[in-house]
């Protein structure tokens, strides 16, 4: 009987939360667990846009760690990693606990870094 009863609350959890993922995914939710409420529109990875009439810059030669402020989920960082190493002549890993990217790049300039960040509406603290 006890085994019975056990089983049938495994059933009803798993039931509940299986409504609860498609309730979510049905509202637009983009991040489900986010303790940004499943809002976080950081989550769209958009293209990053190279302008050759852009300002320039310093230039990135070697390695950098770059200060993200705003991602709060595995996405987030997942989408700001995504749009980094989108750009030509740079290889990034980003560490959400420390909200930071690490980059290696041949020679890039910051403003695009900078730009591709922001793109996805985070903040660049600053580049060292």
């Amino acid at each position: 009987m006890a085994d019975f009863i056990v089983m049938a609350i495994v059933i009803l959890l798993l039931a509940f939360a299986i409504a609860y993922i498609v309730k979510a995914k049905r509202s637009g939710a983009k991040c489900i667990g986010c303790p940004a409420s499943g809002s976080c529109s950081r989550h769209i990875s958009k293209p990053v846009k190279k302008s050759k009439d852009r300002e320039k810059g310093r230039l990135i030669i070697g390695a950098k760690t770059v200060k993200i402020r705003g991602m709060h989920c595995e996405n987030c960082r997942k989408s700001a990693e995504k749009a980094l190493n989108s750009i030509d002549g740079i290889k990034a890993t980003v560490d959400l606990g420390k909200g930071e990217a690490k980059i290696i790049a041949e020679a890039v300039d910051e403003n695009i870094i900078k730009d591709a960040i922001e793109e996805l509406g985070f903040t660049v603290e600053n580049i060292a």
